[in-house]
């Protein structure tokens, strides 16, 4: 049992450590390519910021894996000695600390499965309750509501909630844009988009991790913008969203509230320079895709020989 505990509480301290300290070269290399990336088109940036965001994550639990697998140690550990000379995991010796590895590990797993079901428990009452009360328009759902407001609920099967107030307000190209923009983020599914986000960021501080999470809310909302100017032209887009942003209610903030995707006007200036600059160049997704899980691979095979020794380093100052 004790050996148990040892082994799981040793995966899991790396686990965590390799997390956290991956998520923080990502904060240090992120400026450097930022405004590169922002040169190119937001559907591109929007799906290729969400691998980075996944990479700590992916890159922490792979190299952790094979840091544990006895198999591996012949082949991209290095030789070295302890005792018998003989193949071995870096193991903590401390059951105290493996213990607490093993618990602040657990903690950590425990927060992530809060925030995914409370986000999937909160978006299915509020699409339960608002299908009720909502008419079936057709195309859209209904809200009798005075206050302007257009929303997108749900994971994979999305429905677009428009308020009686808003149509009173805005023309009929005026929702066809927006109805357009809408459904764009259902077919891109946005909203677990936005949500993977959250769960991959948990690991740094809230006021870091606030800034991957607006520039990606902000990608999103500006590939959108070009798929409805894909057939209404940037310039009646950018008026679109200047009327919205006048009528949309100050407190419907998308970092304030459960509704991901909203046409609220929100990081307006920028989205609308971006329309006025034109779409950018459209890079291929299955080139970035590629480059990402080749350097996957060959970095969590490279980390396994320095983050095993360095562990024991770590583990002998202890």
């Amino acid at each position: 049992m004790i050996e148990l505990v040892r082994v799981t509480g040793s995966f899991a301290t790396s686990w965590l450590v390799i997390w956290f300290a991956s998520a923080l070269v990502l904060l240090l290399f992120y400026p450097l390519v930022r405004r590169q990336l922002f040169n190119w088109h937001p559907a591109t940036v929007s799906r290729l910021l969400l691998l980075l965001l996944a990479f700590p994550f992916l890159l922490s639990l792979s190299t952790s894996v094979m840091l544990f697998l006895p198999v591996v140690e012949d082949n991209l550990v290095s030789a070295h000695c302890h005792h018998n000379c003989q193949s071995h995991v870096p193991l903590v010796d401390s059951i105290w600390l493996s213990v607490t590895g093993l618990v602040v590990s657990l903690l950590m797993l425990l927060v992530v499965l809060r925030k995914l079901l409370f986000n999937l428990f909160t978006a299915k009452l509020l699409m339960s309750h608002l299908s009720h009360l909502a008419e079936d328009a057709g195309r859209w759902l209904l809200l009798q509501d005075a206050k302007p407001v257009v929303f997108t609920l749900g994971w994979w099967q999305n429905k677009v909630f428009i308020t009686r107030g808003l149509l009173r307000r805005c023309s009929e190209q005026d929702i066809e844009i927006i109805l357009r923009h809408e459904y764009e983020h259902g077919r891109r599914l946005d909203n677990v988009r936005l949500l993977l986000a959250k769960l991959f960021l948990l690991v740094l501080p809230v006021r870091l991790a606030d800034r991957f999470y607006a520039d990606l809310h902000f990608l999103t909302e500006s590939a959108c913008d070009f798929a409805a100017a894909e057939r209404y032209g940037e310039l009646e887009v950018a008026e679109t969203l200047l009327r919205v942003q006048k009528l949309v209610p100050r407190e419907f903030d998308y970092l304030n509230n459960p509704l991901t995707s909203a046409f609220t006007g929100s990081e307006v200036e920028r989205r609308i320079m971006n329309l006025v600059k034109g779409p950018q160049h459209f890079h291929n997704l299955c080139y970035v895709q590629t480059t990402f899980l080749l350097v996957f691979v060959v970095l969590s095979c490279t980390l396994v020989d320095p983050v095993h020794h360095g562990i024991e380093w770590l583990l002998k100052l202890l």
